[in-house]
């Protein structure tokens, strides 16, 4: 049976027989992202850890320094994030999920303009990334630069029909006051994504910002 269709019983017992092994972190890593599918973070942290800590190749110790500060944004832990973010970078600066973790920590830190160049390195190695298309258009729009920020947004929701694009590139159009249209314009990117079926968390922000709209009249 193939390592990814391993259960958790049978991770753990492969680890136990590996120990001492370079397989013993491979495996470790593989139950830490099961572990995390199944929201047991607090378990997948420790084997995370261990394998940040203890393993000495450089593929696996960088994965799980950028899953660790991916988790710990997810517990709004946000120094803790930065802190694992640079280590992973700092551990292979040409890694895509070290890129990605500490221009998320960055974020997270409202360190948007230091974070530009870290998305920027991502959609150049990998052009097709819309997460980092995304995020570079978020930090775009936070640092005031709206064209460019809509540039990359409004052909990220054209070629992806993203709700969360469309989303940002509606909130692009909402703080703008350069353009004369640019609420009416906010209001059509809102209600185009409302009309992709976003989550619910995505839903009542949309709701939000278009009763803001309704407000300014």
């Amino acid at each position: 049976m193939k390592d990814k269709h391993l259960t958790l019983e049978e991770l753990t017992r492969g680890i136990e027989e590996s120990r001492g092994t370079p397989r013993e972190y491979e495996l470790q890593l593989r139950r830490a992202t099961k572990l995390r599918q199944l929201d047991r973070n607090s378990e997948a942290v420790s084997d995370y850890f261990d394998v940040a800590t203890y393993s000495s190749e450089k593929r696996l110790f960088c994965h799980a320094k950028a899953m660790l500060s991916l988790i710990a944004i997810e517990s709004r832990e946000y120094k803790e994030a930065l802190w694992w973010g640079a280590s992973a970078f700092d551990s292979d600066p040409s890694n895509l999920d070290a890129n990605m973790a500490i221009g998320l920590a960055l974020i997270a830190n409202d360190f948007h303009r230091m974070a530009i160049p870290f998305f920027e390195s991502l959609i150049e190695k990998d052009e097709e990334s819309s997460t980092a298309q995304l995020h570079l258009g978020i930090c775009l729009r936070e640092t005031l630069d709206f064209q460019g920020a809509h540039q990359v947004l409004n052909q990220l929701a054209e070629q992806t029909r993203d709700p969360r694009a469309y989303y940002e590139l509606g909130w692009n159009w909402h703080v703008r006051h350069d353009v004369p249209e640019s609420k009416t314009y906010a209001r059509s990117s809102y209600l185009k994504a409302l009309d992709m079926e976003p989550s619910q968390h995505l839903k009542e922000r949309i709701i939000r910002k278009l009763e803001s709209l309704d407000s300014m009249k």
